[in-house]
């Protein structure tokens, strides 16, 4: 999609160009951790901002929708991003 051709274009945000390399490296991340490869069995709650996504084939996401890094005993989550903490089978 061209964000050009959208009502969005006024939003500095949602400027492709500021993006694009964000975009491509989270891509390639999810694409080399076999997220498309399996189905999604459990989204949970571990916090009001952290959530905890789960995989058939054991890959686990936690996604922090807070403004602030996450710490948790062996990981960090960084404000707003994701964290794979644990690669499931064949990634």
């Amino acid at each position: 999609i061209n964000l050009l051709d959208t009502d969005y274009t006024s939003y500095y945000n949602s400027y492709f160009s500021n993006w694009e390399d964000k975009i491509l490296s989270m891509n390639e991340t999810l694409n080399k951790s076999g997220i498309y490869e399996s189905r999604l069995v459990n989204h949970e709650f571990i916090t009001d901002t952290l959530v905890r996504v789960t995989y058939e084939n054991g890959l686990t996401i936690l996604i922090n929708y807070s403004n602030n890094n996450y710490r948790g005993e062996t990981f960090t989550v960084r404000a707003n991003s994701f964290a794979i903490v644990n690669a499931g089978k064949g990634a």
